[in-house]
């Protein structure tokens, strides 16, 4: 089970039983469980959000898993903002890492953070990348995929702005500047 799940499982947002049963019923239909969930209506677009957002920073180890599931009922079941609920839960607001893959993706408006929740919930069940679950799930081309990654390490390890990353992403601008030796912020030999 994904990161998404068990915050929602622990938030009570959602049951075990009703997300082994979207489960089967994926596995019936041959979708993927992320789809089958987000389509299910058992949980709302906004609890999916929430902990698409919430996952991230536990994985990046700033907030605990049981943080993350008390801001997420704080949020969807008592309707406080994000910044209240964190504020509430850990006393400080998370500081900005680097960006995700799906953040990334987001913002170049190539996929939406629902698809995102999908796919990552598909690829902790199926143990793959959240990448191959976005390809593999026909949300993203693998050649797009290769590039995201690519600009992304290109944010991680030249100081390449996200925004403009996303804007190259969105455009496909992978263009080489020949006087400079660079390609989206990767020097070349």
């Amino acid at each position: 089970m994904g990161g998404i799940e068990q915050i929602l499982i622990k938030a009570g947002l959602v049951s075990q039983t009703q997300l082994n049963c979207e489960h089967q019923a994926a596995e019936y239909f041959g979708i993927s469980p992320g789809h089958m969930i987000v389509g299910s209506k058992h949980v709302s677009d906004q609890a999916l959000l929430v902990c698409l957002k919430l996952n991230s920073l536990v994985g990046d180890t700033v907030i605990s898993l049981t943080q993350a599931a008390q801001i997420a009922r704080f949020i969807v079941k008592h309707h406080k903002t994000w910044n209240d609920a964190m504020l509430t839960v850990t006393g400080a607001l998370p500081r900005q890492g680097r960006p995700k893959l799906g953040e990334l993706l987001v913002e170049a408006g190539l996929i939406t953070p629902i698809q995102v929740a999908a796919a990552m919930i598909t690829a902790a069940r199926k143990e793959i990348p959240l990448g191959e679950a976005l390809v593999r799930t026909r949300l993203l081309r693998r050649s797009v995929l290769v590039r995201a990654l690519a600009l992304q390490d290109s944010i991680r390890e030249h100081g390449l702005a996200p925004k403009v990353a996303a804007g190259q992403l969105r455009f496909g601008s992978l263009s080489t500047n020949s006087q400079q030796g660079i390609i989206i912020g990767k020097k070349v030999a």
